[in-house]
């Protein structure tokens, strides 16, 4: 099994550091309605979100602090629920390396929850923050609700084509792909029986048994999905499913698209147990935790026609109860959240600790490939996603320099890619500066 670092437990329920908290978010606290699911690394900086499945939440989008506890991101001021321009329910989201910016999904339904906030009056929407100033908010788009309802949309899990500055958002109960093109300010779905729950899995977790899945939280239809490395499939998957497709991207992209078009470009890759969310690093690793086995497994893809099989599927770690979403750092180790979901949602979970942790943030240390932002790294020498020939040639040609400054190669490729990108699209002129400015030495 892979070598695992516990960057953050809660052993019964998720801490919050309330230091500097309203009182109005004190009034309302609920203590074991928060449960963490999405994470995303930037930096030395951990990021954690706590949907508001149930009332009570304080923050839902959130920093790990240094003693462990959750601090809301940005403010406890854009964690305020009910207001349409805040963050009221967040699954997901994911942070574009190049341009140090989060993209955050906000569904804005609170899902079980009776209280006056959770009249649906806010459209879901997509709210960017700028993470190199403080989490300020440079682009906030509402989706219209012909495109994601209101009412009774669940969008689950995003990735992004950073250079078409695109995200791909599945909707995990009106059973679509969401497409959002940042650069045009537009947005539209596909929806097929593909992304649909598959009535026939049968779900049996840490020994309880759920059936077919019907009404008892554990089944939503499109839930898990992936971008390939060099971003031209998408791969997705019902939770509540054992069936992984992929579609083309080039296809996804395009407005004008019929649906017909785009299942002519579908691709069933094969059968696996149920999961949650997904990632690809950039060498074709598809890392995905087994619901019903509670195993984390890594699945070898090569080319549009690879498929799950014995040769290609490996079992990376056991014993996780709901592996959810999944990361990757600047060192290129994987990161994954473990939350015991089924019981948190069935209202079954021990909060005593006698059963172990209920929530932990794990690291994966054996790791070492980037994530399938920084494009193909098939070999070291492939360009990155977004990056030049030229450029990447100035990288490689530096990688020595991370002995020296004791850092990994792997962080001195993504400190010096983030920055000559920058520089790039800026005024050119990044492959100029001085390297110390570059690396901050």
């Amino acid at each position: 099994m892979a070598a695992v670092t516990v960057l953050a437990e809660f052993s019964t329920i998720v801490e919050y550091n309330f230091d500097d908290a309203p009182a109005s978010v004190m009034d309302h606290y609920r203590p074991q309605n928060s449960a963490i699911a999405g994470v995303k690394s930037w930096g030395d900086e951990l990021f954690l979100t706590v949907p508001r499945w149930r009332e009570g939440v304080p923050a839902t989008l959130n920093r790990l602090d240094d003693s462990g506890q959750l601090v809301p991101y940005p403010s406890w001021a854009m964690n305020l629920e009910g207001d349409c321009s805040a963050l009221n329910y967040v699954q997901s989201m994911e942070i574009d390396p190049f341009r140090d910016e989060m993209w955050v999904i906000d569904r804005t339904v609170n899902w079980n929850s009776t209280s006056s906030a959770a009249e649906n009056n806010c459209p879901a929407k997509v709210v960017i923050l700028d993470l190199a100033h403080d989490g300020q908010v440079i682009d906030l788009y509402n989706f219209p609700t012909d495109v994601v309802s209101p009412t009774s949309n669940f969008l689950n899990d995003i990735v992004l084509d950073t250079d078409n500055q695109v995200a791909y958002i599945t909707d995990a109960v009106d059973s679509k792909i969401v497409v959002f093109d940042r650069a045009h300010n537009s947005s539209w779905y596909f929806s097929d029986e593909t992304m649909e729950a598959d009535p026939a899995t049968h779900m049996v977790i840490e020994g309880v048994d759920y059936g077919d899945g019907d009404s008892n939280g554990v089944t939503a239809a499109n839930d898990g999905i992936a971008l390939s490395p060099d971003g031209t499939r998408l791969f997705y998957m019902a939770l509540h499913s054992e069936d992984l497709w992929s579609v083309s991207t080039s296809v996804l992209r395009d407005e004008t698209a019929t649906l017909e078009e785009l299942q002519a470009t579908r691709i069933h890759h094969g059968r696996k147990p149920p999961s949650d969310g997904m990632i690809f690093d950039c060498a074709g690793n598809l890392f995905y935790g087994g619901l019903t086995t509670s195993e984390l497994y890594s699945w070898k893809y090569v080319n549009a026609d690879s498929s799950l099989d014995e040769y290609s599927v490996s079992v990376v770690d056991d014993h996780r109860h709901w592996l959810d979403t999944f990361a990757i750092d600047d060192g290129g180790h994987l990161i994954a959240t473990v939350n015991k979901l089924d019981r948190f949602l069935q209202g079954t979970m021990d909060f005593s600790a006698s059963e172990g942790a209920n929530f932990q943030v794990l690291r994966y240390d054996d790791f070492s490939e980037q994530s399938y932002l920084h494009g193909s790294c098939v070999s070291q020498n492939t360009p990155g996603k977004g990056t030049s020939v030229a450029t990447e040639a100035m990288v490689v040609s530096f990688i020595a320099l991370s002995s020296v400054l004791g850092i990994g190669s792997a962080a001195l490729l993504v400190r010096l890619r983030r920055e000559a990108r920058k520089g790039e699209e800026g005024n050119g002129n990044g492959q100029d500066v001085l390297l110390e400015e570059k690396i901050g030495v």
